[in-house]
C-alpha cells in the first residue's frame, strides 16, 4: 500500500486531483472485504483495485464524473447469486463503497498520505480514518498505538477505545496485542491435487495444482472462478 501511496501523493503534488475509492464495509461473498482500495485520476488512469469486475467499473465510471464535480458519493452494491452471476461474478452479496474527491495540492490531505507512507516503512500498525457525514469526507486523519493525529477533533469513542483494556479490538489497534507473521512456514507434504479440465461458470477448460498440507489461498479479480473452483469443483 506504500506504493499506492506514494502515487496518489505524487499525483497531488503534480497538479492532479484523484478520487479515492474504498470499499467501506463488506458481507457475505465478495471480491475485497473493507479497506480495499483504488484511486482514479483525469483520464481514467487508475491505480490499486477493490477486486475487479463490474463493480470496479461502475466506481471508476462514478469517480469519473465525481472528478468533474469535486464530489464525494457513498454507494452500496447488493446481489444475490443470480444477480452476481450477471455481473460476471460467482460469489454472492454486498458491499458499500466511499469515493472521496482528494483536491491536487492539498497540503493537508498530502500531510495525512505522507505520515501514512512513512508509518508503512516500520514496526507499528497505523489506520486511515474519515469521518464521513452523509456521503461527505468531512474529515480524515491516522491512529496509531500513540493516539489520533491530524483530526481537528478525534472522535472522544475511539480515544477510549484505544485505550480500553477491556476491548480486544481497542488493544489490537492500539498495538498492544498483534499477531506476528511466523518466521517458518510449513511447506507442505510434496503432494499435490492436480485438477484438470474445469468447465463450470467462468472457467473454461482450465487445469489447477493445488499443493497439499499446507495453507493456500485462491485468489484473483472478481468473476475469475475462485468461488466456481473451491466450491463446486
Amino acid at each position: 500500500m506504500r506504493e499506492f501511496f506514494r502515487e496518489i501523493v505524487h499525483a497531488l503534488e503534480a497538479g492532479q486531483p484523484a478520487e479515492l475509492v474504498s470499499v467501506a464495509a463488506s458481507e457475505g461473498s465478495t471480491p475485497r472485504g473493507a479497506g480495499a482500495m483504488m484511486a482514479v485520476f483525469p483520464g481514467g488512469r487508475t491505480t490499486g483495485t477493490i477486486g475487479g469486475g463490474n463493480v470496479e467499473f461502475e466506481c471508476q465510471r462514478l469517480a469519473a464524473e465525481l472528478l468533474e464535480r469535486q464530489a464525494d458519493a457513498l454507494r452500496q452494491f447488493r446481489f444475490v447469486q443470480g444477480d452476481a452471476a450477471s455481473l460476471g461474478m460467482v460469489c454472492g452479496g454486498g458491499v458499500t463503497v466511499q469515493l472521496q474527491y482528494l483536491p491536487a495540492g492539498d497540503a493537508h490531505t498530502i500531510a495525512v498520505l505522507r505520515d501514512l507512507i512513512e508509518a508503512g516503512g516500520g514496526d507499528r500498525n497505523t489506520w486511515l480514518l474519515r469521518r464521513i457525514q452523509g456521503e461527505r469526507v468531512t474529515a480524515m486523519g491516522l491512529a496509531d498505538r500513540s493516539g489520533v493525529r491530524h483530526l481537528d477533533a478525534p472522535p472522544a469513542h475511539l480515544e477510549d477505545l484505544l485505550k480500553s483494556e477491556k476491548s480486544i479490538t481497542g488493544q489490537y489497534l492500539s498495538g498492544r496485542k498483534c499477531i506476528p507473521v511466523p518466521d517458518v512456514r510449513r511447506k507442505g507434504n510434496g503432494k499435490k491435487l492436480a485438477v484438470k479440465g474445469c468447465a463450470v461458470n467462468n472457467l473454461k477448460h482450465a487445469d489447477f495444482t493445488i499443493p497439499l498440507g499446507t495453507f493456500t489461498c485462491v485468489t484473483g479479480v472478481s468473476g475469475s472462478g475462485k468461488s466456481s473452483l473451491v466450491n463446486e469443483i
